[in-house]
């Protein structure tokens, strides 16, 4: 999926049909208002964010009932022509027509956000005098030159190991100290233990980072400290998140001829026509990926070209209502 941090963000790259439904049933079923199964009927009657898919045909509304022995929803047929629909802002949204005999469907099934999480044990006895220090680099790829933080501390007469890695550890939870602030720490949560271990949880989900721990104290050999450590959560982006499902719908909107910036006098979105925003934070998403090729009309004397093309569905899977179960069954996935 889309990955966002705080420096730079992975999209698509390339255009997509991008369409983002509500947490509202599939045309037809549960509590919608469009039931007459025609394309017509769900222009008139759709609910803000319901989705159909149409029979390029016949303009019929593809059905999302469950029907069989078991009772399941049907998939289409591979050789049928359809098209993906929301409404969105009164107005009805769609893909380009395809088949899925021509295109590869996927369903990307939501899962959460890792924070990593990493620990060190040390062992050994601090010197005083000497200066202790954990320096933590992130390693998440596209960071280069990678940012480092260190967070040190001078041991004094009487002061213990426990002592020592408990002064560490409040540096790298207090956000006002000059090692933090406006820094965007990589890490923002450090618990130290009984058994000397220092458990540090990034800020985000999905960047990485790496621990040391100078063994030789300004280069003072007769410091005794040595150090294990170990990730004991790995960091993941996550699939279907609400971060991912909103940069895609900005970066949809933008192909679609739509602005996302408005420096102008303090002007407003809607002053520009700005679609309403579809994905909301309370949702997780399952995203349903088609790829095949697109034919299309030339000025050249070649007289068709064809291209690569993608149509990306967000579907709600939460919720009292969500139109998931429908997609799924009639992609036939």
């Amino acid at each position: 999926m889309l990955n966002k941090s705080k420096y730079w963000k992975s999209l698509l790259g390339t255009f997509a049909d991008v369409l983002i439904t509500k947490q509202v049933d599939y045309a037809g079923t549960g509590a919608s208002t469009a039931t007459a199964g025609t394309l017509a009927d769900f222009v008139a009657n759709a609910a803000e964010g319901e989705f159909a898919f149409i029979n390029a045909d016949t303009n019929a509304v593809i059905s999302g009932a469950l029907t069989g022995t078991p009772a399941a929803v049907q998939p289409v047929s591979a050789t049928t022509w359809i098209y993906g629909a929301v409404k969105r802002d009164g107005n009805i949204e769609t893909t380009r027509r395809f088949r899925l005999a021509d295109y590869t469907a996927q369903r990307v099934v939501y899962a959460a956000p890792i924070k990593q999480v990493s620990t060190a044990t040390f062992s050994g006895t601090p010197v005083a005098g000497n200066y202790y220090s954990i320096k933590i680099m992130e390693t998440t790829p596209g960071y280069q030159p990678f940012p480092r933080w260190e967070y040190g501390y001078t041991a004094k007469t009487g002061d213990t190991l426990a002592t020592v890695l408990t002064k560490i550890t409040a540096l790298v939870n207090d956000s006002t100290n000059i090692i933090n602030k406006n820094t965007d720490p990589v890490v923002n949560t450090a618990v130290f233990n009984s058994t000397n271990m220092i458990t540090l949880t990034a800020t985000l989900a999905g960047p990485t980072f790496k621990i040391a721990f100078s063994i030789d104290a300004l280069n003072d050999l007769t410091a005794v400290a040595a150090y294990t450590g170990g990730t004991t959560a790995g960091a993941f982006w996550g699939n279907g998140t609400y971060d991912q499902v909103f940069e895609l719908e900005r970066e949809s909107d933008v192909y679609k001829g739509v602005t996302t910036q408005y420096p102008e006098q303090g002007a407003r979105p809607e002053d520009f026509g700005q679609p309403s925003q579809f994905a909301t934070s309370s949702a997780t998403y399952n995203v349903y990926i088609l790829t095949g090729v697109k034919t299309e009309n030339s000025p050249t004397p070649v007289e068709m070209h064809y291209q690569p093309h993608t149509i990306v569905l967000a579907i709600p899977s939460n919720g009292a209502a969500n139109a998931d179960a429908e997609v799924q069954g009639i992609l036939g996935l």
